[in-house]
């Protein structure tokens, strides 16, 4: 490198034993992409600017260092370029990357979920981040609509320490009883076995 980046906030030049995480990040993204990460951060200046902003970002996100190695690895095999961007890196780090697809997938199961069927989730957050936005908003919202506020749910429940599995509300009869789809399939058929369908 054209600087010595070892001597930069204090680097000592052995991943395990840097000072931050951001330090970290930056050692392992110099190994994985060297003139890409040295045409970007062309001085001193601009790396300990990135270094704190990277630690600070980390910090509010709640990313440990297992975190941090979802995403680097993650970048390693799927990225040609270095996500030096701070916002781009963080959402690396969660299990969730893509929130479009995650509101998509909310909405899809939202619908299926009203009219009793089973439904899987890619992952327990994208559940837990539509009950927290609204099941009715989730249903009747387009992603340009409400694109900026899924993304804050979203985040908020990707830094959950932990995400339960989804727990489906169960179905009320119009008499305020407990009925599961099975229940629904057999009083249709016992309505259509009178009326002689």
């Amino acid at each position: 490198m054209s600087h010595d980046l070892m001597e930069i906030d204090g680097l000592d030049g052995e991943v395990c034993g840097t000072q931050t995480l951001a330090d970290y990040v930056l050692l392992r993204m110099y190994g994985i992409y060297p003139s890409m990460v040295e045409r970007i951060l062309k001085d001193d200046g601009a790396i300990r600017l990135w270094i704190h902003e990277m630690d600070t970002a980390l910090t509010l996100s709640g990313i440990d260092r297992s975190g941090v190695d979802v995403a680097l690895d993650y970048a390693r095999v799927n990225l040609d370029w270095p996500p030096l961007s701070v916002p781009m890196f963080i959402r690396l780090c969660f299990p969730v990357r893509d929130y479009e697809a995650a509101f998509k997938e909310a909405q899809s199961n939202a619908y299926r979920l009203q009219i009793g069927e089973a439904v899987t989730w890619s992952h327990p957050a994208v559940y837990w981040a539509a009950d927290r936005f609204g099941w009715y908003e989730v249903r009747n919202c387009s992603w340009e609509q409400c694109k900026n506020r899924w993304a804050d749910v979203m985040i908020e429940v990707l830094r959950w320490p932990n995400h339960p599995d989804p727990r489906p509300a169960p179905r009320l009869t119009s008499r305020g009883g407990l009925q599961t789809k099975e229940v629904q399939q057999a009083a249709i058929e016992e309505i259509r076995k009178r009326l002689g369908m």
